[in-house]
């Protein structure tokens, strides 16, 4: 069986190389999301958000937090990954079948029983499944600490996104239908990539109850984080077909899609955290959380700001003029970004020191607050109101995070806010991220000795 990914590369090198890859994925990301608002118009676009969302968010339940169990097992158990893999695959028969018979459940409730779009959405939650799988893949590469292959494999489904796209464009079948027809594509893409991945690096194992058992267990106490960061990102969009028109709706997803700018150029930081802490063990992971935790939240300030200053005339330049009035929910959206950034850095902090309970009252706190939030604004104050509900909700996540860290011996509140140590966290990145480049990857560094920045 193939050796285990840790110890490679350095961290500092998956940060970079991670960061770089999103940097991609934003130009494909950005050329999909500007071409399906130019060709389906605002109420096109929301129609389509709708959808989507429903079956992202029924896709994350239904996993039951299985994602981040297999992350947790595989950083722990690395030699047992093929086994992992294994279990993988009969997870997702069945925790696919219950998302899908909830989704077809939620449907109708959501776009009303009578909605045109309403048998094409039926159709489209069959990928589910295929989110499911992704997800659970996905977890596994990282526990693995393959974050080489999980970034080679996030790149499959934009890319065939936006080919899938092009294609129904050449042939003038732009409509709603082959929108979510190229969505599903996208992500089959990514599941085929991500199993190719695994197969070639780990294999395929004998299924295992005790994985099963162990996976589940770690899935079910991280669940209420779940549950809670899904409210606070997605509710809004289940809850403003109630209150606004497609149009509307449109707008609201067009400020999100801009703001999620951020999220892909820095969040590199944030999707290793969780496995690259667990991996390190207390002591170390601690300390490792709270340095990244300073540098995501500087680096999202820095991109915000032109984002903010700028949000107008980008808005009608690059989707039209009819997109002009996303560019208040975005300016109100942008702290909310680095807010949930940084409470993704906490929340796989108290993962990784085997917490999960204490990260899902976070996130269950952030969405009592978007729930109340929405309810008080959605009807006053439409779409701004949900972005303010938004960045509020992020930012209880956030603070209530680092409140309950800092019971965590090496954890400080006054390190993680520092600016001065940024400018030596930054310059330690790049100069790891070099050294690691320069050598074999049998000599690269273990994990242990990365990312040194000022304390």
């Amino acid at each position: 069986m193939a050796t285990p990914a840790a110890g490679r590369r350095s961290l500092s090198w998956d940060i970079a190389v991670t960061g770089a890859t999103n940097v991609g994925i934003v130009g494909l990301n950005f050329g999909t999301g500007v071409l399906v608002a130019r060709l389906l118009g605002p109420s096109g676009r929301g129609e389509a958000a709708v959808i989507l969302t429903l079956a992202q968010i029924v896709g994350w339940l239904g996993s039951l937090g299985m994602n981040e169990g297999v992350t947790y097992v595989g950083a722990k158990r690395p030699h047992d990954m093929g086994r992992i893999v294994g279990t993988s695959l009969v997870l997702v028969v069945g925790l696919g079948t219950v998302g899908l018979a909830l989704a077809l459940g939620l449907l109708p409730v959501v776009i009303g029983a009578d909605d045109p779009s309403l048998a094409i959405g039926r159709m489209f939650m069959v990928t589910i499944y295929l989110g499911v799988a992704n997800g659970l893949f996905s977890g596994t590469l990282a526990g693995n600490q393959d974050f080489a292959g999980a970034n080679l494999v996030r790149v499959a489904q934009p890319a065939t996104y936006l080919v899938l796209l092009l294609a129904f464009l050449a042939f003038g079948q732009i409509t709603v239908g082959t929108v979510l027809v190229a969505a599903g594509g996208g992500l089959a893409a990514t599941v085929v990539a991500s199993l190719a991945r695994l197969w070639r690096t780990v294999g395929v194992g004998k299924p295992s109850l005790d994985i099963a058992k162990q996976v589940g267990s770690y899935g079910l106490r991280v669940q209420g984080s779940l549950l809670g960061d899904l409210g606070t990102a997605r509710l809004d969009f289940l809850l403003l077909p109630t209150f606004l028109t497609p149009a509307a709706i449109g707008l609201y997803s067009v400020a999100t899609n801009v703001s999620s700018i951020i999220v892909s150029v820095v969040g590199a930081v944030g999707q290793l955290a969780f496995p690259a802490a667990a991996r390190r063990g207390q002591k170390d992971g601690t300390v490792l959380v709270g340095r990244l935790l300073r540098l995501l939240l500087s680096a999202g300030t820095l991109v915000a700001i032109p984002l903010f200053v700028l949000a107008p005339w980008a808005i009608s330049l690059v989707y039209g003029e009819a997109f002009r009035g996303a560019a208040t929910p975005l300016r109100i959206l942008l702290p909310g970004v680095v807010f949930s950034m940084g409470s993704t850095i906490v929340a796989g902090g108290l993962q990784a020191v085997n917490r999960p309970l204490a990260a899902s009252a976070c996130q269950l706190a952030g969405l009592v607050t978007t729930v109340v939030g929405l309810l008080l604004t959605l009807r006053p104050l439409g779409i701004n109101g949900a972005s303010l509900t938004t960045t509020c909700a992020y930012a209880v996540i956030l603070l209530m995070g680092m409140w309950l860290l800092r019971t965590e011996e090496h954890f400080s509140w006054r390190d993680a806010l520092s600016p001065s140590g940024v400018v030596s966290d930054v310059r330690s990145l790049v100069a790891h991220a070099r050294y690691a480049r320069s050598r074999r990857p049998e000599e690269a560094a273990e994990p242990d000795d990365e990312v040194d920045g000022a304390g």
